[in-house]
């Protein structure tokens, strides 16, 4: 890991007053070496990395209330409460940009939607030990941010020790200059659906955010009301 090498221990809230620009290019490799995809998840929460870690802090702590109501309803052959609560698992993957939670969890609401409990119980493993290695790099991203709610999960190898100061020299541009409309980057349809799960979770304040900063994002008159309908 980087910034190990001096051994010098620095500390492990590093992003907390750094520039948005120095969050998002660290905040990218972090996560990408977990297979998450931070700049997907930053479009999705309205360009916005405090959206993202507001999003991210409330992801973490969901986690074991929505593991155990999957268990109680996959034990008990419950496959219409699971495929509920796998959609919901599966869209606040897809906006944190996890897509390889989403992926398993598309494929568990499809088969409880089946009614194929033999699918479902026989991959819960998977999903689990995909889930797991979300929350292990959500946590690490939170310290950093400055989020810190003990992280028992985090072993001390996983830590990343910062030993560099922001410089403008050091972040690379991460959007070409053509690509303004950032909306058109993401499935808009899955942002509405990314959206309406926040609103049916009871974060309202935070969808209401997002919709305004997409807004702000697109001239597309057809997708600015579409936006526009979801605040009523």
């Amino acid at each position: 890991m980087r910034g190990k090498d001096n051994g010098t221990m620095k500390r492990l809230d590093y992003l907390v007053g750094q520039p948005e620009e120095y969050i998002i290019k660290e905040a990218t490799e972090m996560l990408g070496e977990y297979g998450i995809d931070y700049m997907k998840g930053y479009v999705y929460c309205g360009d916005s990395n405090e959206a993202y870690c507001e999003i991210a802090d409330i992801y973490y702590d969901m986690k074991a209330d929505m593991e155990d109501d999957l268990k109680k309803a996959l034990d008990a052959g419950d496959m219409h409460s699971y495929a509920i609560n796998v959609h919901g698992l599966k869209n606040n993957a897809k906006s944190l940009g996890i897509d390889g939670l989403a992926d398993v969890a598309y494929d568990h609401e499809l088969k409880s939607k089946a009614d194929d409990i033999e699918y479902c119980t026989s991959h819960w493993p998977e999903l689990l030990a995909v889930w797991n290695n979300s929350i292990k790099a959500l946590s690490i991203y939170l310290r950093a941010m400055g989020v810190d709610k003990g992280f028992d999960d985090i072993e001390s190898e996983d830590i990343e020790y910062k030993d560099d100061e922001y410089e403008e020299s050091d972040i690379d541009m991460l959007f070409d200059d053509d690509d303004d409309e950032l909306l058109n980057d993401v499935d808009f349809n899955e942002a509405k659906d990314n959206i309406r799960t926040l609103i049916e979770s009871g974060m309202s304040d935070i969808a209401e955010e997002i919709i305004n900063e997409l807004i702000d994002e697109t001239d597309n008159p057809v997708k600015i009301a579409q936006l526009r309908s979801m605040l009523n």
